[in-house]
């Protein structure tokens, strides 16, 4: 501000217009100590202050208004240090809200002073566990992205209040220079909170009295709650499991044996298993948790006696005023907050270390102990099932035409064909069991409402007639149609939520279809790891490789690249929708292509068609969908079978370029002798790898290619992402650094709300 007695006026008129600012924080009040009271502004009352002692100027306040009660939090003021880090701050009464303001002289020697006593600050403010809103002028540039110790404090700053679970309202400018003032635009006057974003709004406005603008946050917007639902689910409880096994061990499944053809079969297995489903875990309803309810820690009768215990002596306390009913009180309450803690560990401990998802689990955990509301609460009265359906199914109108042409079979011919044939062989009961332990347990249910946790709790009562069905499955070259149908839940994405676009389908497909994959899987990535069917620079979905591995080709291909002194890039292929539009009849033929026998065509032929899709959202189920193309969602096969239709692509361009491939992320590196060269190659290559797409019914997604041209020796000017890694032109990884460090604050800060509610073993 640069002066408060000389922009009193200024200020109470901009205050006369705004009745809605409730807090004021000022930095360079330039007041001595003992002035600020009498230069409050008009309805406001001073609530805290720092004043410089040994140097005019700088200083930094929080004035309120008078409806507004707060007390002056001294602790936090006396971390300040003069003309470095200059501290106010203050708790108010309501909303209990912790609210700081910190000014920062412009002076760049001052700033590892400024970061620690800053990292102290917001230490000792969260161990209020209030809410957070620290505001100022902290003179550090939040735009900076070129000069290099802007930027790097700058990251220092985000890194930091990451780590503590608070984040930045804004980054936008503050400051403009005017009247000669030299300097760029700046954005150096921030908001740090711990405030959901969806609670608070922030933004930069001019008050007329400043040469930096304002920067507001309006708080405690209304956040519209998520209608109570239930759900629905079946009832699993030990004496259910129990009542179950008992249902099928009667069962001799004659019936299941004595069917004409398989389809029948699995139809009355169906049957029986659902008619002993349904007797022994029926579905029942409830309410849906809303917030963190789910993850609050219960009592347990110890608890409940030791807290009566402790009302009880201080009752006694309070009536009679004995000092013995006192102490014993005291001591009650001492044991009552040590089993609470103990409890709570305890319990915390379990959930995490059961949980399938231990990264989620904590998160949960450090959620229920911030008392936060999910981000995910979304308003879904406007939405049905129908209409998800209809989205969802949007996709499909995409496809392209998909004869299987000439041009076809001129880029599959690229790719070597199998040394040998693939054929189905049967399977043993032996792994018929081993295939459904290696189930993930999961009590999300399919269409039918049957979970792998419940399938593996009945295992050996249901592996026999399960071994008979899937081995005349695999004779007979047939898929049930009965289990040709996929469940599937919309979920939000990040982003706008307030139409059909802002959610992705996740899909389920039958438990009994799930288990016949994963046996016919085994069987194809012997063939095409064994036969040496897929290129070497395949690396999705295949045992010992990774993103990394695929990263890694790329990088070393790079550097081979410019050690030969030639020019290079990287071309950054994005299909889109890739998976869903793949067509059934050019799938099939490269499958023939590639050595299926008759049989295990006519099995495929029958797996990929016929499928149907249904949307349960909030209890109730669309009508069914076709799938007329496409490598199912869910499924444990598709991903196997998306690799070898997109195998001949590397074939069939690999004399102009190497490429890499992990699923539908392809990438490729572009050289040349000279740069003409090389953009004449990256045009060539650009032309096939969309030929290629144009004659196997693939789109590519022109908006979202991404182009790296190397200069090891010139300014950072592209980056683009490789399977998670941040690739600059320069190959310096900076980006890829502070994406990395940005994770690593997040994980800091779980550790920190961690530390507290779960055992050291546990923390570890």
């Amino acid at each position: 501000m640069q002066g408060l007695k000389v922009k009193l006026n200024e200020i109470d008129a901009f205050l006369c217009d705004r009745r809605d600012l409730g807090i004021l924080g000022v930095t360079e009040h330039w007041c001595r100590d003992g002035e600020l009271a009498l230069y409050s502004p008009h309805d406001l009352y001073l609530a805290s202050s720092f004043c410089r002692v040994a140097k005019r100027g700088g200083g930094s306040c929080i004035f309120l208004r008078n409806k507004l009660v707060a007390k002056e939090l001294r602790k936090l003021v006396d971390l300040s240090v003069e003309s470095v880090c200059e501290i106010s701050a203050v708790e108010l009464e309501s909303p209990r809200v912790i609210i700081c303001c910190i000014y920062r002289p412009p002076d760049q020697s001052n700033f590892d002073v400024f970061f620690q006593r800053l990292e102290e600050l917001i230490n000792d403010v969260l161990k209020y566990n209030k809410m957070v809103v620290i505001m100022g002028d902290l003179n550090v540039h939040f735009e900076a992205t070129h000069n290099a110790v802007y930027t790097h404090q700058r990251r220092l700053i985000e890194d930091l209040i990451s780590s503590f679970g608070l984040h930045l309202s804004h980054n936008e400018i503050t400051r403009r220079p005017y009247f000669g003032q030299t300097g760029e635009p700046s954005s150096l006057d921030v908001f740090l909170t711990n405030f959901e974003r969806q609670w608070y709004d922030s933004f930069v406005s001019d008050t007329g009295f400043s040469d930096h603008q304002g920067v507001e946050l309006r708080l405690f917007h209304e956040v519209q709650s998520p209608s109570p639902s239930t759900i629905t689910f079946r009832k699993s409880k030990d004496g259910n499991i129990a009542q179950l096994r008992f249902c099928l061990s009667s069962q001799t499944w004659f019936s299941v044996y004595g069917e004409a053809d398989v389809g029948g079969a699995t139809n009355e297995f169906l049957r029986i298993f659902l008619w002993a489903l349904n007797l022994a875990c029926p579905w029942v309803k409830k309410r849906a948790a809303t917030g963190n309810n789910s993850s609050r820690v219960p009592f347990d009768e110890v608890l409940v006696q030791l807290r009566d215990d402790y009302v009880f002596f201080r009752e006694l306390a309070l009536s009679t005023g004995d000092e013995e009913f006192s102490q014993r009180a005291r001591e009650c309450r001492g044991r009552y907050r040590h089993a609470v803690q103990s409890f709570k560990r305890k319990c915390n401990d379990e959930k995490i270390l059961t949980a399938t998802n231990k990264s989620r689990a904590s998160w949960d955990v450090v959620a229920a102990e911030l008392n936060s509301r999910s981000k995910n609460s979304v308003d879904m009265s406007g939405f049905d099932s129908e209409g998800f359906s209809r989205s969802f199914s949007e996709v499909f109108n995409r496809r392209l035409p998909s004869d299987a042409t000439e041009q076809f079979y001129a880029c599959l011919s690229s790719a070597p064909s199998s040394r040998g044939g693939f054929s189905l062989r049967p399977v043993s009961v032996e792994e018929v069991y081993s295939a459904i332990c290696s189930l993930k347990s999961s009590k999300s249910a399919d269409y039918f409402g049957i979970s792998s946790w419940l399938v593996k709790r009945v295992a050996d009562l249901v592996v026999e007639p399960l071994s008979f069905i899937i081995n005349w499955c695999f004779e007979s070259g047939c898929f049930p149609d009965c289990l040709k149908i996929s469940e599937i839940t919309p979920i939000p994405k990040k982003g706008d939520r307030a139409s059909y676009d802002g959610f992705r389908p996740i899909s389920k497909l039958p438990i009994f279809a799930k288990i016949m994959e994963k046996l016919v899987l085994s069987q194809l990535m012997d063939f095409i790891e064994g036969g040496e069917v897929l290129h070497p620079r395949q690396y999705g979905f295949r045992k010992k490789r990774s993103t990394a591995s695929a990263a890694c080709s790329v990088i070393l291909d790079v550097l081979q690249s410019l050690e030969d002194r030639e020019t290079t890039s990287i071309e950054l292929y994005d299909l889109s929708k890739a998976f869903d539009l793949v067509p059934f009849n050019l799938l099939l033929a490269k499958l023939a292509y590639y050595g299926f026998d008759s049989c295990a065509l006519a099995f495929f032929t029958n797996y990929l068609h016929g499928w149907k899709q249904v949307v349960n959202f909030n209890g109730r189920r669309s009508s069914e969908e076709d799938i007329p193309c496409g490598i199912k969602q869910g499924s444990g096969l598709g991903p196997c079978l998306f690799i070898i239709y997109i195998n001949d692509l590397p074939f069939h361009a690999q004399h102009v370029s190497s490429f890499s491939l992990f699923a539908d992320d392809i990438t490729a590196v572009v050289r040349g002798s000279s740069f003409e060269l090389q953009r004449e190659n990256a045009v060539h290559i650009k032309s096939l790898v969309e030929g290629w797409c144009s004659v196997n019914a693939l789109i590519i997604n022109s908006d979202k290619t991404q182009t790296v041209n190397f200069l090891l020796n010139g300014p950072l000017s592209q980056s683009a992402t490789l399977l998670g890694l941040e690739i600059d032109n320069r190959l310096s990884w900076a980006k890829h650094i502070d994406s990395l460090a940005a994770k690593l604050s997040s994980c800091n800060f779980m550790i920190r709300r961690l530390r507290g509610c779960v055992s050291e073993d546990v923390l570890r």
